[in-house]
C-alpha cells in the first residue's frame, strides 16, 4: 500500500519498524520524514488479531524532530479459506502535535483479498473511512463527518517485486515494493505520490519511499 490501510493485521510476537519520506510536502521544497514502530496482538487466523503502531514525525535533522506523533490501532480477522482479511481501525486515536491543534482521529474499515493467480498473485484492498480519508479536492467543511472510499491493488511480478497502485483521499499514487534479500523481512517501497495533482498547494508530483523491517519471537 502507498496510503490505504490494509484489511490484514499482525499477530502476537511480531514487531516492525519503518522509516519513510515524502518530497515537497504541501508545496515545500524540503523533504519530510517519519518513523514508526509497532507490534501485533492476538491471532487473526485463529480468532482476532490487532496491530498497534506509533508514528512519529518529523524526523528531519534541520529542526522539528518529533513535533508530532500518533498512535494507530487496527483490529481484524483473516479467513484462510477465502484468503480474505477484514479490519477496522483508528488513526491518531492518541498522540501530540506541537505545530497545530491535535487533529481529530479517523476511523476506517478495510477488506484485503488475495487472488492467487499461479506465481503472480494480485492483492486488492478496498475500504472506507472518514476525516483523513475524505477527498482532498472536495473542500469538505467537516471531514470528520465525511465518508470516502479508498482502493489499492498490488501485483506480484516475482515473490520479491510487486507493483502498487493506490487511490486514497482522492490522491493517486503508484510505485513498487521490493524485498532486496530473499528470506530477509526487509521491504523497500518507492513510488510517485499525488500523480493527479489534487492536493492543495501541491503543484508537483512527490516522491515517496519507505524502508520497513519486521521480526518475530
Amino acid at each position: 500500500s502507498l496510503g490505504a490501510p490494509p484489511g490484514m493485521v499482525s499477530s502476537w510476537g511480531s514487531y516492525f519498524t519503518a522509516l519513510g519520506g515524502l518530497t515537497n510536502p504541501a508545496g515545500s521544497d524540503r523533504t519530510d520524514g517519519s518513523f514508526s514502530l509497532g507490534m501485533g496482538l492476538g491471532n487473526p487466523i485463529k480468532n482476532i488479531g490487532a496491530t498497534v503502531t506509533l508514528a512519529i514525525g518529523s524526523v528531519n535533522f534541520d529542526g522539528g524532530q518529533g513535533e508530532r506523533g500518533a498512535f494507530n490501532i487496527s483490529i481484524g480477522k483473516f479467513f484462510t479459506d477465502w484468503q480474505l482479511g477484514i479490519a477496522v481501525g483508528g488513526l491518531n486515536v492518541a498522540g501530540w502535535n506541537r505545530l497545530t491543534t491535535k487533529p481529530d482521529s479517523s476511523a476506517y474499515v478495510a477488506l484485503t483479498k488475495i487472488l492467487p493467480f499461479n506465481n503472480h498473485p494480485v492483492i486488492v484492498n478496498v475500504g472506507m473511512g472518514n476525516n483523513v480519508f475524505a477527498d482532498v479536492k472536495a473542500n469538505v467543511i467537516n471531514p470528520v463527518d465525511e465518508l470516502a472510499g479508498f482502493i489499492g491493488i498490488g501485483f506480484y511480478l516475482t515473490p520479491q517485486i510487486s507493483l502498487i497502485v493506490d487511490y486514497t483521499s482522492g490522491i493517486l499514487a503508484a510505485g513498487t515494493s521490493l524485498v532486496p534479500i530473499d528470506n530477509l523481512p526487509l521491504v523497500v517501497t518507492l513510488g510517485a505520490f499525488d500523480i493527479n495533482k489534487v492536493m492543495p498547494n501541491h503543484a508537483k508530483v512527490s516522491f515517496v519511499g519507505s524502508v520497513a523491517y519486521s521480526f518475530s519471537f
